[in-house]
């Protein structure tokens, strides 16, 4: 028997959180469930992250939130060998670089 394949998601919001990840991620999550597909996803901004996040000031609070970002994204591609995929869903560093996704 065949292994299942496994599909790494990475996007900056967590599940049922950002329109742009439903379109294109989420909403095939349970026909690929349905064919034997294992997957994993990963974001970075947590809910208790968002109304900093997205509101003015909360400096300190942002420079936490990039922070704890880089560390989530180091470990997400310190294991990205094991998938058979990973869609990463735009971009997945909020400053603009593209190396995690490299």
């Amino acid at each position: 028997m065949k292994r299942p394949y496994k599909i790494l998601f990475v996007g900056i919001h967590r599940p049922n959180r950002s329109p742009s990840q439903r379109f294109r991620i989420e909403q095939f999550i349970p026909y690929l469930e349905q064919q034997g597909f294992q997957y994993d996803y990963a974001y970075i901004i947590r809910e208790q992250d968002d109304k900093p996040f997205y509101s003015s000031g909360n400096y300190f609070k942002k420079l936490g939130i990039l922070l704890r970002s880089i560390w989530t994204l180091f470990r997400v591609s310190s294991k990205a060998k094991k998938y058979d995929l990973v869609f990463v869903q735009r971009e997945a560093f909020m400053l603009g670089t593209t190396w995690f996704e490299r």
